[in-house]
């Protein structure tokens, strides 16, 4: 039975992805002249701006459920569970990379 297509946040068609394939990573580094461009767009300011961030990652991850727990106010620490894809093995090895997306 094929997987029914989802609506994106831009509202357009798309097609569920099998996340462990062996198939190109999802995360992968960018270049070097995309990177100049974006950095100053990209910085994380604020708890707020943190939080979204995490929050529009697990949107991307296509979470139905997020929670969101602040310890100390979010000064000591911000953790966000949810019930996402997840991270496809081929995407792995760039998690922790700077300019990677």
């Amino acid at each position: 039975m094929a997987t029914p297509p989802t609506i994106s946040q831009e509202g357009t068609m798309e097609e569920e992805k099998d996340n462990d394939n062996n198939d190109a990573p999802l995360i992968k580094p960018i270049s070097s002249s995309s990177i100049k461009r974006l950095v100053a767009g990209q910085a994380i300011t604020d708890l707020s701006s943190s939080v979204k961030e995490l929050v529009d990652n697990a949107i991307d991850a296509n979470a139905t459920r997020i929670s969101v727990k602040l310890y100390n106010q979010g000064l000591e620490c911000i953790e966000l569970a949810d019930d996402g894809d997840g991270v496809p093995k081929s995407s792995r090895e760039y998690m922790a990379m700077r300019h990677a997306t």
